[in-house]
């Protein structure tokens, strides 16, 4: 669906409201330019959910990992 969309597949369905299209081109660009102006460190949690993991099956069934 969302390639059919991003295609413009209904766009001969109805006209276009070009303010609305607008709005909606200046919002992406707006919102675009602010995700990469962030500057944010992502750390990779993979060893704490792990850890939860493999407590919790320790708790549930006793299992020692």
């Amino acid at each position: 669906m969302l390639q059919r969309k991003m295609a413009g597949e209904e766009l001969a369905l109805e006209p276009r409201i070009e303010v609305i299209n607008q709005f909606l081109d200046e919002e992406i660009d707006r919102l675009v330019a602010y995700a990469k102006s962030l500057n944010l460190r992502v750390l990779n949690p993979t060893e704490q959910l792990n850890k939860l993991f493999r407590e919790t099956l320790d708790e549930v069934w006793g299992i020692d990992s």
